[in-house]
């Protein structure tokens, strides 16, 4: 799966939209489900935790909690189980311990989805992650205090705007490739603007993963070129040392300031 992401500096971080409904995320799963689902969740014992709702929203499918060089970090996948696109999406985690106390929380954005245009302003774009299609996130920042063997729940919620869209086009991947050298993985690629837009500062997000589609870790590489529609930018990553059977990558850009 390849998905893009379009970052708008112009409206999208600050969510000015007219008549948008924004959803807290629901879950297919049952409260209390326990994380034993083969290779999809690490470590085994955690109770997950998801949303209390019953409409169905973006599911945590996958999860990697680990304690990595510069502290505790998770790394989730979650697939749309909703008859909508889930637009400009961001998941907010709590642990907690053992004896249900908690540890500490983290919220980021989501990375993937497809750009889109929003119907009643169409200068705005926004990354939706259309039904069942699955998007990931990294969470990093947690306190130092924190690691992954005091952890005993989960819970997570993962608010997304939901509004008429129509899809606008692809930042498209090409040529794709994982070199494995003495430094780690490399990852190299075309990114090309498929959009009708000009963009700036295009990035692209890997997350290596297991044969069942558990996330591993994340890397990034981003451009410093401005790509009208059809200009394509050939990418490479830096060595990486997080090394899984496979990978997912995400194209993002921002719209570009002279538009």
């Amino acid at each position: 799966m390849v998905s893009a992401h379009v970052r708008s500096r112009r409206s999208i971080h600050g969510w000015v939209l007219a008549s948008l409904f924004v959803v807290a995320c629901g879950s297919t799963q049952q409260e209390g489900d326990t994380a034993v689902q083969g290779d999809l969740f690490f470590p085994e014992g955690i109770e997950l935790l998801p949303p209390p709702i019953d409409m169905p929203g973006l599911t945590m499918v996958a999860y990697t909690l680990r304690d990595g060089p510069r502290g505790l970090e998770l790394y989730v996948a979650l697939r749309n189980d909703a008859e909508t696109p889930a637009c400009g999406a961001s998941i907010s985690v709590d642990l907690y311990d053992r004896d249900q106390l908690s540890l500490a929380s983290s919220v980021i954005g989501v990375i993937g989805g497809s750009p889109y245009q929003v119907v009643e302003l169409p200068d705005t774009y926004s990354a939706c992650v259309t039904p069942g299609q699955v998007a990931m996130a990294a969470l990093t920042d947690w306190p130092d205090y924190v690691s992954a063997g005091a952890v005993g729940q989960l819970a997570y919620r993962c608010p997304y705007f939901e509004f008429a869209v129509t899809p606008a086009g692809e930042l498209r991947l090409s040529d794709v490739a994982k070199e494995s050298t003495s430094a780690g993985d490399v990852y190299r690629g075309t990114f090309t603007n498929e959009l009708a837009i000009t963009v700036e500062t295009p990035q692209v997000v890997i997350f290596p993963q297991t044969e069942s589609g558990r996330p591993l870790g994340m890397s990034s590489v981003q451009g410093t070129l401005t790509l009208a529609p059809a200009a394509s930018w050939a990418f490479e990553s830096a060595p990486t040392e997080v090394t899984g059977a496979g990978f997912e990558i995400f194209p993002s850009a921002s719209q570009a300031t002279s538009e």
